[in-house]
């Protein structure tokens, strides 16, 4: 491959970054393929009618007698496929396997493969991503995609040129040949036949953790010169690496983040929250592993990523954490006792009084005299544990009146903590307190 010489070359690997598996029926899709290999053959139309409906009635208890005795992932091999159309015939209408020749399978299974590509979808919001760097005049993208089974190399590519027609560039690993290049994967074993890589290590935590463990073990190998979680944080991170690299030696700041999927996309939607900007760089944290990543800093919404108790892992990532947390020399945002503090409501209470009664800040509040700070009474009620016909009399020996703002004790990290209600008199409070909602 020619290049401009003040190109970079970018080199994607598609498992993971940019294709994920569909949400398609499996057995519908190896049916549907099964039965257009049929009518190309055009066995059907040299048979009556009722034998023809037959054989396409039994391509759907075949599948199914298929899936159970493979593995989907064997089912893309190329030999399986032939052997699965020949199986097909000999068990349907008792055709020879020697009838047709092997160059024949191959061409009828390939007229076809298209429709295999329904296992496979692009993953939402990377086309944009993707789009904006191809457009990118210093920049050589390219898309690669290793496997060692040529039919499902041919799904793939099937795949790209018909869903990404904007950003068509693929460009197959076994011709991938440069000395210095970027290269977006998570399999740093396909770079061997790079003599200098400079590898931009696509982290997830969606991927295996016994897979993921062996993968971060060959990064030794290969150093990461960035890491990302998605490809939109790529166009900014190849900003940072050119300016990185033009600063020559200067310091970077290394920020390490772990958020929960819901929340990282609503980050990334908000534009390049965690994004990498020279010389501040954004590293991905997979609290799954108790890895030394050589943080300054830390970013995190770790109960967002525990609060699934069926989780195994959510007792390891809560350990990890806490190993964190007795790091003196990290910045932690939040580090564990200000968590327990903002999510209790009554302990978030009396920290705020604190802060208001201190030195510090009366003596600060006197450059505002014009400007006045208060705390709003509060008290907790356990609705198990006090009589409702108590609450009354307690709400008034609080010194508290009517309306009251009645709010679940728990401040996030749940749904239920955003209930809340406005109570004008005593029934209703009464009422509020006999709800689920608040229990």
């Amino acid at each position: 491959m020619i290049t401009d010489a003040n190109q970079t070359n970018l080199f994607i690997d598609l498992k993971h970054t940019v294709i994920e598996k569909s949400f398609s029926d499996k057995k519908q899709v190896f049916v549907k393929f099964l039965t257009c290999l049929l009518q190309d053959l055009s066995f059907t139309k040299s048979l009556p009618s009722h034998t023809s409906n037959l054989l396409l009635a039994y391509t759907p208890d075949y599948i199914d007698f298929l899936f159970q005795k493979r593995s989907q992932l064997a089912l893309l091999q190329s030999s399986c496929l032939q052997n699965i159309l020949q199986d097909f015939l000999a068990r349907s209408i008792d055709i020879s396997p020697e009838e047709l020749k092997q160059n024949d399978f191959e061409d009828i299974i390939n007229r076809h493969i298209h429709i295999l590509k329904e296992l496979y979808t692009i993953k939402k919001d990377v086309k944009q991503h993707l789009k904006s760097l191809f457009e990118d005049p210093s920049l050589d993208m390219k898309f690669f995609y290793h496997t060692k089974y040529p039919f499902k190399r041919q799904i793939i590519k099937n795949l790209i040129e018909t869903e990404l027609t904007d950003v068509v560039g693929y460009y197959s690993f076994d011709n991938l040949q440069n000395d210095s290049a970027y290269v977006v994967t998570i399999q740093p074993s396909t770079l061997e036949n790079l003599k200098n890589p400079q590898l931009i290590y696509f982290s997830s935590s969606k991927i295996n953790i016994f897979r993921k463990l062996q993968l971060e073990e060959k990064l030794t190998i290969y150093p990461q010169k960035a890491e990302i979680s998605c490809l939109s944080q790529l166009p900014s991170t190849i900003t940072f690496l050119r300016e990185s690299t033009s600063q020559g030696d200067l310091k970077r700041i290394r920020i390490g983040y772990a958020f929960d999927d819901l929340k990282f996309k609503k980050l990334q939607g908000r534009g390049d929250v965690v994004s990498s900007k020279y010389p501040i760089e954004m590293i991905p944290i997979d609290l799954r592993m108790s890895l030394d990543r050589k943080i300054d800093g830390f970013l995190h919404r770790v109960f967002g990523l525990t609060k699934d108790e069926k989780d195994p892992f959510s007792s390891v990532i809560m350990q990890n954490f806490q190993k964190m947390n007795a790091q003196q020399n990290l910045h932690i945002f939040d580090p564990m006792d200000s968590l327990d503090i903002i999510q209790s409501r009554e302990a978030f209470q009396r920290k705020i009084k604190e802060i208001f009664q201190s030195k510090k800040f009366l003596e600060a509040l006197n450059e505002f005299s014009s400007s006045k700070f208060s705390v709003p009474k509060a008290c907790h009620i356990d609705p198990k544990a006090l009589n409702p016909d108590k609450v009354i009399s307690f709400i008034k020996s609080q010194n508290m009146k009517f309306p009251l703002v009645v709010k679940t004790t728990d401040a996030c990290l749940d749904q239920s903590c955003h209930q809340m209600s406005v109570v004008l008199n005593e029934e209703g409070l009464l009422e509020i307190e006999s709800s689920e909602k608040f229990r």
